[in-house]
């Protein structure tokens, strides 16, 4: 008993002196917590009023990109949902049809069943003004083997049709939950756009603060370039990686292949076997560089870029990037939207950069630019680069200069709007790369370093 109760003194004296040790733990961390706060308001409290105003336009332009990046994931949300919503409709439409071509067969060979000389005609013949009851039950004594099967069918397509009904509900209140939350969304980054833009505007008419958030913007967009060509070489290296991954595989492959069809003579299979591998290893080789080959005429090698080629669904931090661009809307918010779902089962093939209508659109590079129409796009514009890259800008309210004309890189091309489908959403510039007139590259990382 001395031993339970010395036990339980030991526990309760360990138990308070680890109390002691925590709230003396909690107190330093509370005392430093306190310090850094007090650190971070000197800090801020000593800064100049040129850094200060620097500090908050660039501090309401991460907002208003953070908002864009919020609205535009929910947007493609929506439009995922929407989609979907359509694609049951189709379904409910088609299973509706089956429905009623079941309904309609398992009426006619009961119907016939009823009138057939030899069953209906006899068992109704003395009935007078049956009930529907007792028509259903003589209808029921009268089906035979394939109007069963028509009527097990015809239940299957009802219940595939209710299931379906249900998951159309729930899709259109999805989706139009959706909509409600990427309206908030929509409104909130329309507001901080505003207010980036009003800060930006305010801060450049002054000379000093003017210069002073150049300077740290051309840090920062130095900073994004090493970090855009860094990701670029890591890219490349991967992709060189996989490929000679997937050749020493099929030289692998055929070596095994050969060995085990020559395995009758150890002679013949030394020989065999070393042929198979040299074949296996010319054949891939080749066709990694056909791959490879591939990709570099349109990105590194007619484009003139620093970029190493995209990848089909690449998001931010990874694709094509080339830093020897300028931006074409430098007032402008903008997210990786590159995939996310559009209307009509398309995908984003670029980047929106949103801002206020009328605000200048530039050339991102030197060459020849024409003017175009189109239903999505509305007023759009085609940049043909000196460097061999097309570049595709869309929804501008109208355009500067005629079309055909050869312009310099940073030379006005146009003026932001929402012209075509943009209509329906924000005035902004959508934007696309297509390196050496191909298929379009994930612009965000070009953007992110240049913008």
């Amino acid at each position: 008993m001395r031993f339970i109760n010395g036990s339980t003194s030991d526990t309760r004296l360990g138990t308070r002196r680890a109390s002691r040790r925590a709230g003396f733990a909690t107190s330093v961390i509370a005392l430093l917590v306190g310090s850094l706060a007090i650190v971070s308001s000197a800090a801020h409290a000593q800064e100049s009023d040129v850094d200060r105003a620097v500090r908050e336009v660039l501090e309401a332009r991460d907002r208003a990109n953070n908002a864009s990046q919020e609205w535009a994931d929910a947007q493609s949300l929506a439009e995922g949902l929407e989609e979907e919503r359509v694609a049951i409709e189709a379904q409910v439409a088609a299973v509706s049809a089956d429905v009623a071509l079941l309904e309609q067969a398992v009426h006619q060979v009961a119907l016939s069943k009823l009138t057939s000389s030899d069953s209906g005609a006899d068992l109704l013949s003395g009935l007078a003004g049956p009930t529907l009851q007792v028509e259903a039950d003589v209808l029921s004594g009268l089906l035979v083997t394939d109007t069963l099967d028509s009527i097990d069918q015809l239940d299957s397509r009802r219940n595939d049709l209710n299931k379906l009904t249900r998951q159309l509900e729930e899709r259109k209140a999805q989706a139009e939950q959706a909509i409600i939350y990427a309206k908030g969304l929509y409104d909130k980054a329309q507001q901080d756009v505003a207010n980036w833009q009003l800060l930006e505007k305010k801060a450049r008419e002054q000379e000093a603060v003017r210069k002073a958030l150049e300077a740290e913007r051309a840090r920062q967009r130095a900073l994004e370039k090493a970090a855009a060509e860094k990701a670029a070489a890591e890219e490349a290296a991967r992709q060189k990686a996989e490929q000679e991954a997937a050749a020493q595989r099929a030289r692998d492959a055929a070596a095994a292949a050969a060995a085990a069809a020559n395995s009758g003579s150890s002679s013949g299979s030394g020989a065999g076997s070393s042929g198979g591998s040299g074949g296996s290893s010319g054949g891939s080789s080749g066709g990694g560089g056909g791959t490879v080959g591939g990709q570099s005429p349109g990105t590194g090698g007619t484009g003139g870029g620093t970029g190493n080629g995209g990848s089909g669904s690449c998001r931010s931090g990874c694709g094509y990037i080339d830093t020897s661009l300028s931006c074409p809307a430098p007032w402008s918010a903008f997210a990786d939207t590159w995939g996310a779902a559009r209307s009509g089962g398309r995908s984003h093939k670029g980047v929106d950069m949103i801002g206020g209508r009328g605000e200048a659109i530039y050339a991102v590079t030197s060459g020849v630019v024409t003017h175009r129409t189109s239903t999505l796009g509305g007023i759009t514009a085609y940049l043909v680069g000196n460097n061999g890259n097309e570049y595709y800008y869309a929804h501008l309210q109208s355009y500067n200069g005629a079309s055909g004309r050869s312009v310099s890189q940073g030379e006005v091309i146009g003026f932001n709007g929402d012209t075509g489908n943009a209509k329906y959403s924000t005035p902004h510039l959508h934007f696309e790369i297509h390196p050496g007139g191909g298929a379009a590259v994930n612009p965000y990382p070009s953007m992110r370093a240049v913008c």
